[in-house]
């Protein structure tokens, strides 16, 4: 869309303690997916959408995308564009660039920063998804010129320069089409992106408003409020802001008006930088209180008015302010403004200013600029607060917590500051159903100090307001739980601070919730249509829970009791508690106590208990949130088999208490009501919020339990309790969860691990495995366990063991034993394979004693060994587990286990040489093996054996052989050449070495392998165990390999001939050296490889010995050289093929075989080639039969040559200017020849250096020199040879050119006439240059037999050229027409010249080529005349023309071409060539004559000169300055009307009168400039053919400015008249002519039936005056419309006004005064086009702008006339009917087209208010249109005042005009434009008052392709809105009800919307009032009923 400003964001944020809701309209456009999911797009400027330009002045483009909750926009598809216009540039204020959470990429690089154009795009993209909002700051600020350097403002007006209007520049921005997730699903959703154009307002000075509150009306500084109230002080100040690129002189402030409400002071300040450094000085204004009244008078507006002048001047950037100070006063002066005239909340007052100033530079032209603002009066605040609980004074704590019951005071508090206020209603919403508002009353107005029982509402001691106004009328809405307060509206003349305030009270009531879950009160305050709202007070309303907590155990008369309770407040809980149980003997003695208390009761799972044992239960619930729980209800369930109830007086012994051990108030009617649920069972009274109840009691377990019975604690049912007392207690209350209850297990038998004894004294030893016990293969372990069993009856018990490891940990035996206790005496079963054991026990009897000693017990001893048989010992288990079990037959099964580890023995061995590389052959060296047992093995190693074995190339010496260590071997022996080490026992931490000296024989091969290797042995016993068991380890044997040294090989260059190392160059050559380095020993099948690659050949290679002697058998043969590839052998026995290096074990050369190989640099090399020497060594090693192995010893260089480059051509001499030049200019080049080092092996002497420059033809060298610079030691340069052939070659040549060194050679050149004009004479770059790398001489160096040095050409650098002079632009000269100087008619002959000036030189011109662009033109003669004004020139040469009418032509100069020679000698001309020739524009082929004027393309006349070079382009064309002429002519226009005749005076009553106007307009069509009269007319009207219209005689009549014309001619024939002015008579510009004559009805009847056909008037005309000569070959015409029928006559008609699309005027009755315009009593016909205005909202407008504005005289002002309507009944402006003699009868105002008639009306100024469509729309009766409020985009306010907001945008696309059934007179308008889930909110506020007293109608049209759906939100006054759904295909009707002052209507279109729908505007029309009865006289029209003409 198209827009002004950026649309602000729909959303708004509320205030703090007080809300003020304004209603106004909002747009706001939405994104919406299919699934409803919406982004928010919006846009501002941040400074505001007007800014001035400058760098002082910068403003950035704010866009916002708002993403909603749950999504998010997929980063890699978010794509932002802001594209900047011409007129701004980027700037380097801070922008913002905020993806959140993810980063942002900002790519401006299209932009160029500070005061420089920016039109570009700025692209923003994102580094992650985006979350929450996307919102990106563009900065910018508006420079100086434009990228075509256009300045952005006119210098001289500070407007556009392109149109000298206000400028605006347009940014697009644009957001890509993106993808949007669903953060929970993932879903995605695809949206089409956003884009719009936001337009920035540029303007050279800016002007402000401020309205800053000095004090307030209670005397303080009140800085920044926004806000008035009366008394204030507050200082209206206007500002003046200059851009950075202009500057004023004398400033005037034309206008400073401070509008009524306020009393101007004359005390003021004025800020201007230029006079006093920004500090402000005080002034007085003089104030013009003309226009200033009092209520006396209450037309007077209440403005006051200053003038001011500004000394001084105001630069760029600078600003200058007027301040001027004003009381806000409490009533407004003008009363016609409001019939209260009370300042009162929602009144505002206002301000303006206008600026004026000179721009400087520029005088008389002056900048204008103009500011207004305003502040409404300050609404009143409300506040909401809970002042009380139960009548006791709050705060109650964060969220006043409350109960359920309590009684809460709420105090509402609103503030009059000056007791003046409209109607004002205050409400108070409490929280439902948390309290109960039915039966509210209000006692008052005096205040009471109490706080209020509950549902009374009272003012409060401080209410001074309620004493004033007095009490209000309460209104109760118990189902919104609201009350309404209504004040009659009150106006104090004390103006004294007061405030209202009132209390209610009521009570909590008991409802289930969540605890301290908070609940709202709010209130507001509804005065003059401000509606002010509190934050809102809370209550936390307290509410009960209550959890059971479960049942458990608190002590037991048995000492064995034990308890399993995870969460119980210590470990050992229940052996810290001290019961007292009730003694039976005497109870009444006995205190029942529980100490400590229990502070968190938990149920314990019990065991331990026997038969008749005295236990005390508990029960516990917990009220866990922090309400009262009241009446709470107990029930237990006891389990009866197992528990009985103590008998005797002890009974229960009941305790109730809370946590800390205080009693609770209970009601138990009797002990065995607990335990059943029959009855009331336990009931406590109250249990606080967090409290705990703990109900304590005894019972007995019974005596016939069995041993290991489970009995379940008592168990309750959901509890019943209340959140507020009450007895009895209730049958409906709340229920408390369920839950868990504690087991109580009668004692079971127990089984211990007693001791564990194992066979190994070894094992077991490490620290860190103390916890458990560890085994090794072969060792035994004892168990032993004892049992004890619980007294009574333990039956068919068993004992049993499993090791759960068949054949690896085996049972060996079990027995029993005990001091007392019998069994049967099986004996111990062994099983699979001995892994499992079980012993048969039988029934055990234990006979209770209540004492536990070793009686009671049983002694198992289990003996078992690790032993895995044949299985070998790494592959056992590395963990076993023990499980022994007691079982009963009762089910009852206890378990004990073990856990052993198995461990094994390690033996680890690590071999090693010293020296540890044994280098070659004869070396000595010593063999160690290191033999140890980790300190972290758990066992020890016993019968450990170690074997040693060496390799054939060791010599060892095994007597020798040593020992050192821990341990000392038990022996060493040799063995078949190996030794064996017998090892002792190892414990863990052994460590020892056995090391054998030996040595390498001196015959050993280098390279060989030498492998050493150690075997082992080990176990964990000493042999077999007497068991037969014996576990041993042999792991893989260790292995060590050492390798004797192999030869190593290097190759070095160590010498060139030519130039010292590294730098080698062509034809060098150079020797390289190769050393191979030998080993001690044999080198079997030794070679070296040869090889050359790149530019370099082999010359020779000679070896020699490491015993310095030649190798004769080492050569190079001339084919291997030829190959650059050579295999040499260096044997020294070729039997085997070997090379000895006899041992001496000392490094030195005589190791060293030498080869030294010669190679020379080819002479073709180049610069930058790689030549590599390729060399490598190979032997085989070990043995004569081994593969090979070579080493390679590569070695590359790169060849070096110097670089020489010719830099650039430039002009030498500064004292010539560069060009280009003509014939006889004199131009100086340099030409530089440099040696460059820069590149990569350049850095080489250049030698034998030869170069030639070769003269372009045409030119020739006047003068060369040629100097040499050394670099290297700076010297002054040297001439070196430069030689110019006859030819005009240069040749240039030197020695050397050392490396940075330099040639440059100057040569001038004079040019002679024959260079050609427009042609290029390039400087040809070297044709032939070489150098060398080396001096020639001498030519074969001592280091190479033959040298050849190569010859390299020299580089060319960039072209340079000689450029002559082009031809220039030519003139055009067109001699000035009849019209004037840039214009011209159609036909007229011109005169035109071209001309051009030549520059010094030869010119070869072919053809003139003549361009007509407009209209064609036709030439006065056959040819054109050319001369040539040069020495010598051709002069009248004529150029034939085309004869036709043409565009465009070609005239050839020449055959083929024209040559002309302009010397440089040559003083005797003006060395131009000029053509001349005469035509005229014409009009026949582009367009009709009579379209001539008023054409909008200018003519051009354009040429262009074609000639051709040589040197440079063969076609070249010189332009001219175009020549533009605007058509002119006289332009007339014809205009028609009709009237009736009405006194008979000329013709009979009825005929027609026919009125043109003939006018010479020149506003109409810009370009029609020039004084041009018209002549020869000739006035031609056509009539009905039917003869049914006849021309009057003599009723013909022509004049201008009321003088008559006589001089004319009329010819009347039938169907037309034709009336002919004199030849001499003519209409200037802006001149009239009035033309009337009268028709009369052939049937003598008058025009009474009005059926005629159209009529139509064609005027035609001539130029005349000074263009009266030219014949146009035709005259002009104008036509008027048709004229459809008689106009009105002009007499009864007060004014005409437009209102939408049509024109309105009131037709005055008789009785008018003659004031007013009063008519004769003859009835008046109603003219065609005119009709009676309906009954909508048009009418009431109308009416005012008619009867009360305007030119109106006061006998007609407002109230005083009666406005008859379409109905035929009447209203006064009032709103109040009409009196019954002023109205017509309806039948009277009714007929067709032209025929009504309207009465006369007698008495009271009767009225018929009568409309037709305006000159703008279409005049056909037939078409009525609807009458709408039309959107206006220049103004803020619609016609039937409805207001917009700031900001609101429109949109004029091209699919409006194209929608089906759009209305037709608003195609070209602006509409609103909504697409697809787009949202339009506004506020109507109704200023009409017929609408808001009687109610009315409010309509919405819509225009689509296709019905779409909406729905639709209208709400009334603020209040809660309804819901409307629709389709969208042609209007919304909106019914309003009297009384209604603002509505608010929402309308949403459906997501699926598939086109966009247009609302070009929005209707408001009243429901009128009307008598009905003379009894009820004010009774409403019903819009639905009446059937208005909507």
């Amino acid at each position: 869309m198209t827009r002004t400003s950026a649309m602000a964001s729909l959303c708004c944020s509320s205030g703090a303690t007080t809300r003020i809701l304004y209603l106004s309209l909002f747009l706001c456009f939405l994104a919406v997916a299919s699934d409803g999911a919406s982004v928010t797009y919006a846009s501002k400027f941040t400074r505001g959408d007007v800014m001035a330009t400058g760098t002082c002045h910068p403003n950035a483009l704010e866009v916002k995308l708002t993403i909603p909750a749950g999504y998010a926009i997929l980063g890699s598809s978010f794509v932002l564009r802001v594209g900047y216009p011409d007129a701004t540039a980027l700037f380097n204020i801070d922008g913002e660039c905020d993806l959140s959470p993810a980063g942002c990429n900002a790519d401006t690089s299209s932009l160029v920063m500070e005061n420089a154009v920016a039109a570009g795009t700025a692209v923003y993209t994102a580094s992650g998804d985006i979350q929450t909002f996307a919102t990106v700051a563009a900065p910018f600020m508006a420079p100086e010129f434009d990228s075509a350097g256009v300045p952005v403002l006119d210098p001289a007006t500070g407007l556009d320069p392109a149109n000298q209007q206000p400028r605006e520049a347009t940014f697009t921005v644009s957001v890509d089409p993106f993808t949007l997730v669903d953060l929970n699903s993932g879903a995605t959703q695809q949206h089409a992106g956003f884009s719009e154009d936001v337009i920035i307002n540029l303007r050279p000075m800016l002007a402000g408003m401020s309205v800053p509150i000095e004090t307030d009306y209670s005397g303080s500084i009140a800085a920044g409020v926004g806000w008035l109230t009366p008394r204030d002080l507050v200082a209206w100040t206007s500002t003046n802001v200059m851009s950075e690129y202009f500057a004023i002189k004398d400033i005037e402030v034309l206008e400073f008006n401070v509008h009524d409400g306020t009393t101007p002071n004359t005390a003021g300040k004025l800020r201007a930088p230029d006079i006093n450094g920004n500090s402000p000085i005080d002034i007085t204004h003089p104030y013009d209180y003309s226009d200033v009244g009092n209520d006396a008078n209450p037309a007077t507006s209440g403005t006051s008015s200053t003038y001011r002048s500004v000394f001084g001047e105001l630069q760029g950037c600078e600003s200058a302010a007027i301040i001027s100070y004003a009381n806000v006063n409490e009533l407004f002066t003008d009363t016609r403004l409001n019939t209260d005239p009370t300042l009162v909340t929602g009144d505002s007052i206002t301000a303006d200013s206008v600026w004026r100033g000179t721009i400087i530079g520029y005088n008389p032209n002056k900048l204008v600029a103009a500011a207004a603002t305003g502040r409404p009066i300050k609404p009143k605040p409300i506040t909401l607060e809970v002042v009380a609980v139960n009548s006791a004074d709050c705060p109650c704590g964060t969220n006043n917590p409350v109960h359920i019951g309590d009684i809460v005071t709420y105090e509402m508090r609103y503030p009059l500051i000056s007791t003046d206020y409209a109607a004002l209603e205050l409400t108070l919403n409490v929280p439902s159903p948390q309290h109960d508002v039915t039966g509210t009353t209000y006692s008052g107005p005096t205040p009471i100090a109490t706080y209020p029982a509950p549902n009374v509402c009272t003012p409060a001691a401080d209410s001074a307001a309620t004493q004033i106004i007095g009490s209000p009328s309460l209104a109760v809405d118990s189902g919104a739980s609201q009350l309404t307060f209504t004040f009659p509206p009150h106006s104090d003349m004390d103006s004294i601070y007061r405030e209202i305030v009132i209390r209610c009270s009521y009570t909590v009531v008991d409802v289930t919730g969540t605890d301290l879950d908070t609940f709202s009160a709010t209130d507001g305050a509804l005065e003059n249509s401000i509606f002010a709202t509190s934050d809102a007070d809370l209550i936390a309303v307290r509410q009960p829970l209550i959890n059971f907590l479960g049942t458990g155990l608190l002590s037991a008369s048995s000492s064995s009791v034990t308890a399993t309770c995870s969460s119980c407040p210590a470990s050992d809980w229940l052996d810290a508690m001290t019961v007292n149980f009730c003694d039976p003997a005497s109870p009444s003695a006995t205190t029942v106590a529980i100490s400590p208390p229990i502070t968190s009761p938990v149920a314990a799972s019990v065991s331990g208990m026997d038969g008749s044992d005295i236990v005390r239960l508990s029960a516990a619930y917990k009220n866990v949130q922090s309400g009262i729980a009241h009446n709470v209800v107990l029930h237990l369930n006891l389990d009866t088999t197992c528990y009985v109830q103590r008998p005797g007086p002890c009974g229960l012994s009941l305790t109730v208490t809370d946590g800390a051990g205080s009693p609770l108030a209970y009601t138990l009617a009797a002990e065995s009501d607990l335990f059943s649920t029959n009855s009331p069972g336990l009931i406590v009274h109250a249990v606080p919020g967090d409290g705990v109840a703990i109900i304590a009691f005894d019972v007995e377990i019974a005596a016939t339990v069995e041993s290991g019975t489970v009995c379940a604690a008592p168990t309750a049912p959901p509890m019943c309790y209340l959140g507020h007392f009450t007895s009895p207690v209730p049958s409906s209350c709340r229920l408390s969860p369920a839950a868990t209850a504690a087991e109580l297990t009668v004692a079971v038998p127990k089984l211990d691990t007693l001791d564990i004894t194992t066979s190994f004294d070894y094992t077991n030893k490490a620290s860190d495995r103390v916890t458990r016990d560890d085994l090794a293969p072969c060792e035994t372990v004892v168990l032993t366990y004892t049992a004890t069993f619980p007294e009574g009856i333990s039956p068919d018990a068993s004992f049993t063991l499993d090791s759960e490891a068949p054949g690896e940990f085996v049972i060996e035996s079990v027995t029993v034993t005990s001091p007392a206790l019998t069994w049967s005496g099986a004996a111990a079963v062994l099983s699979n394979s001995n892994s499992e054991a079980s012993i048969n026990l039988g029934t055990i009897v234990n006979t209770p004693d209540n004492i536990v000693t070793a009686a009671d017990t049983m002694t198992f001893v289990a003996t078992l060994r690790v032993d895995g048989g044949s299985m070998d010992a790494a592959d056992l288990k590395s963990r076993f587990r023990t499980t022994a079990r007691i079982v009963l037959s009762n089910g009852v099964n206890i378990r004990r286990r073990n856990w052993f580890d198995v461990v094994h023995p390690v033996l680890n061995v690590e071999l090693g040489t010293s020296p540890t590389v044994i280098v070659d052959a004869g070396d000595a060296a010593v063999f160690n093996a290191r033999i140890t047992v980790p300190s972290s093995a758990h066992t020890d190693t016993l019968d450990g054996v170690v074997t040693l074995a060496v390799p054939d190339l060791f010599i060892a010496d095994f007597s020798s052989a040593t020992s050192s260590g821990s341990h000392t071997p038990i022996s060493t022996t040799v063995v078949d050449g190996n030794l064996v080490v017998v090892l002792p026992q190892l414990a863990p931490g052994a460590d020892l070495t056995i090391s054998i000296p030996g040595s390498i024989p001196t015959t050993a091969p280098s390279g060989s392998t030498l492998t050493f290797t150690a075997a082992r042995t080990f176990a964990s016993t000493a042999g077999t165990t007497a068991a037969g068991c014996y576990h041993d380890y042999s792991p893989a044997p260790v292995i060590m390999n050492r390798v004797l040294a192999s030869p190593v090989a290097a190759l070095t260059l160590e010498s060139g001939c030519l130039d010292a190392l590294p730098t080698i160059v062509p034809s060098e050559a150079l020797t390289y050296h190769m050393a191979i380095t030998l080993p001690e020993g044999v080198n079997y099948n030794p070679t070296v490889y040869l090889g050359a690659t790149g530019p370099l050949t082999l010359v020779s290679a000679v070896a020699t010995l490491a015993n310095g002697s030649p190798m004769t058998n080492v050569n190079l043969s001339p084919e291997a050289a030829a190959a650059n590839a050579v295999t040499l052998p260096l044997f020294d026995s070729a039997s085997p093929p070997a090379v000895t290096n006899p041992p001496d074990n000392i490094d030195t050369d005589g190791d060293i075989i030498t080869i030294v190989v010669t190679a020379v640099v080819n002479p073709g090399a180049s610069r930058g080639d790689v030549v590599t020497l390729l060399a490598n060594y190979a032997y085989s090693p070990a043995s004569v039969s081994a593969t090979p192995v070579a080493t390679e010893v590569n070695l590359a260089r790169t060849v070096s040559a110097p670089l020489l480059t010719f830099s650039s051509f430039v002009e030498a001499d500064a004292s010539i200017a560069a060009g280009p030049h003509e014939a006889g200019d004199t131009a100086t080049w340099e030409l530089v020849l440099d040696h460059d080092a820069s590149a990569t092996n350049a850095a080489v002497t250049a030698h034998d250096v030869v170069y030639t420059v070769v003269t372009p033809p045409g030119l020739e060298i006047a003068a060369a020199s040629c100097t040499q610079a050394t670099d290297a030691s700076p010297a002054p340069p040297v001439a070196v040879s430069a030689v110019v052939s006859p030819a005009n070659v240069l040749t240039v040549s030197t020695d050397a050119l050392g490396v940075l060194d330099s040639i440059t050679c100057e040569l001038s050149y004079v040019l002679p006439d024959s260079v050609e004009i427009g042609g290029v004479y390039p400087l040809a770059a070297v044709v032939a240059g070489t150098y060398q790398p080396r001096s020639s001489a001498p030519s074969a160096p001592a280091c190479l037999p033959a040298y050849t040095p190569p010859s390299y050409a020299v580089n060319a650098g960039a072209a340079a050229a000689v450029t002559i002079k082009a031809l220039p632009a030519g003139a055009i000269v067109v001699s000035p027409s009849c019209v004037g100087q840039g214009f011209t008619l159609a036909h007229e002959l011109l005169s035109i010249t071209l001309s051009v000036a030549l520059p010094r030189g030869t010119l070869t011109a072919s053809a003139l080529d003549l361009i007509f662009d407009g209209a064609p033109f036709l030439f006065a003669s056959p040819s054109a005349i050319l001369d040539v004004n040069v020495a010598n020139g051709a002069q009248g040469v004529p150029l034939s023309l085309p004869t036709s009418e043409v565009l465009s032509a070609t005239l050839p100069l020449g055959e083929p071409n024209m040559v002309i020679v302009y010397g440089a000698a040559d003083t005797s001309s003006s060395g131009t060539i000029t053509v001349s020739f005469t035509a005229m524009a014409q009009s026949t082929v582009q367009f009709p004559l009579e379209a001539w004027p008023i054409r909008t393309d200018d003519i051009t006349i354009d040429a262009a000169l074609d000639y051709t070079t040589t040197t440079a382009q063969p076609a070249v064309t010189a332009d001219f300055d175009a020549v533009v002429l605007e058509p002119a002519g006289p332009l007339l226009t014809l205009t028609a009307g009709s009237n009736i005749v009405a006194d008979g005076l000329l013709g009979v009553a009825g005929d027609m009168v026919i009125n043109l106007v003939i006018a010479n307009a020149e506003s109409d069509y810009p370009g029609v400039g020039a004084d041009i009269v018209a002549q020869d007319l000739v006035l031609r009207v056509d009539l009905d053919t039917a003869g049914l219209l006849t021309l009057l005689p003599g009723s013909v009549s022509v004049s201008v400015d009321a003088a008559a014309i006589l001089d004319l001619s009329v010819t009347s024939i039938a169907g037309s008249v034709e009336i002919t002015l004199g030849a001499s008579r003519t209409i200037a510009l802006g001149e009239q002519m009035a033309v009337s004559f009268t028709l009369v009805d052939s049937s003598g009847n008058g025009c009474q039936t009005c059926s005629w056909p159209a009529i139509s008037a064609q005027l035609s005309y001539r130029p005349g005056g000074a263009c009266s000569s030219v014949d146009q070959g035709r005259a002009l015409t104008a036509h008027s419309g048709p004229v459809l029928a008689p106009e009105l006559p002009s007499t009864p008609v007060a004014g005409v006004a437009s209102v939408g699309c049509y024109e309105y005027a009131v037709l005055e009755g008789n009785s008018v005064s003659a004031s007013c315009g009063g008519l004769a009593s003859t009835p008046l016909p109603l003219g065609c086009g005119w009709e009676v205005a309906p009954n909508n909202g048009s009418t009431y407008h109308a009416m005012h702008e008619l009867l009360c504005g305007g030119g109106a005289t006061p006998s007609c002002a407002f109230g005083a006339s009666c406005l008859i309507l379409a109905d035929g009944s009447g209203i006064t402006p009032d709103g109040t009917p009409c009196a019954t003699d002023a109205l017509v009868t309806t039948p009277n105002l009714v007929g067709a087209c032209g025929a009504p008639t309207l009465v006369s009306t007698t008495a009271s100024g009767g009225r018929v208010l009568i409309r037709r469509k305006s000159s703008a729309c279409s005049t056909s009766c037939a078409a009525p249109i609807r009458d709408f409020n039309l959107i206006n985009a220049g103004s803020p306010k619609l016609a039937l005042g409805i207001e917009l907001a700031a900001g609101v945008t429109l949109d004029t696309p091209s699919a409006w005009s194209a929608i089906a059934g759009a209305y037709d007179l608003q195609r070209s308008l602006p509409a609103l434009k909504l697409g697809a889930g787009a949202s339009l909110s506004f506020t109507v506020n109704i200023l009409d008052l017929m609408v808001e007293r009687h109610g009315g109608r409010l309509v919405i049209p819509f225009s689509t392709a296709v019905p779409e759906s909406f729905s639709a939100a209208v709400s009334f006054d603020g209040g809660v809105p309804s819901v409307v759904t629709g389709s969208a295909s042609t209007e919304l009707n909106i019914a309003i009800p009297s009384g209604t002052s603002t509505l608010g209507v929402t309308l949403t279109l459906d997501s699926s919307v598939s086109g966009n729908v247009y609302i070009p505007g929005v209707a408001l029309a009243p429901a009128l009032v009307r008598a009905v009865a003379a009894t009820n006289p004010d009774v409403c029209l019903d819009p639905d009923a009446e059937a208005f003409n909507w």
